[in-house]
């Protein structure tokens, strides 16, 4: 009995570790107690902003950038790709996908290209991924787009600057 409740105790240790703290509200949490005579830890699972939706999810299939989408990672709607496939998800996310990038003018016609690419979330604060770099190869190029966030100048809302 002893083996078990000293496992989880460390086990709720390592994962508390991992909800950073900062002075953005955190998302939901899951609390953890590991045993009848400890505290329950607070763990925050990072969560990563889709600016198309002004959702903040965990894992997301889909990212889109911009008004009116010119710029989207992972599953395009009415296309066969697969959404972004994560293969870290903890004090920085890794994932990869396809990058479509609009090239119709005007830019809501949407006539994309896709290009293969990675996504890299970083700086983890208040369970919120801060930093984010999209990058990808075209025509021999390689290209990356870095974002921070933000909330807009009128306080309304997130987003990716």
């Amino acid at each position: 009995m002893r083996r078990s409740v000293v496992l989880v105790s460390v086990l709720g240790v390592a994962l508390a570790m991992l909800g950073g703290g900062s002075a953005l509200a955190a998302p939901p949490t899951i609390t953890v107690a590991p045993s009848d005579h400890a505290a329950p830890f607070r763990v925050a699972v990072p969560h990563l902003l889709d600016d198309g939706t002004g959702r903040f999810l965990v894992r997301p299939a889909t990212l889109s950038f911009g008004v009116s989408g010119q710029f989207v990672v992972g599953k395009l709607p009415h296309r066969s790709s697969h959404g972004i496939r994560w293969w870290r998800w903890d004090a920085s996310a890794r994932g990869r996908a396809t990058v479509w990038i609009d090239v119709s003018a005007p830019a809501s016609l949407g006539h994309y290209i896709g290009c293969p690419g990675t996504v890299t979330a970083s700086r983890l604060r208040g369970g919120r991924y801060t930093r984010l770099a999209v990058s990808w190869r075209r025509g021999g190029a390689s290209k990356t787009e870095r974002f921070t966030l933000k909330r807009w100048a009128d306080g309304s809302r997130w987003g990716w600057f």
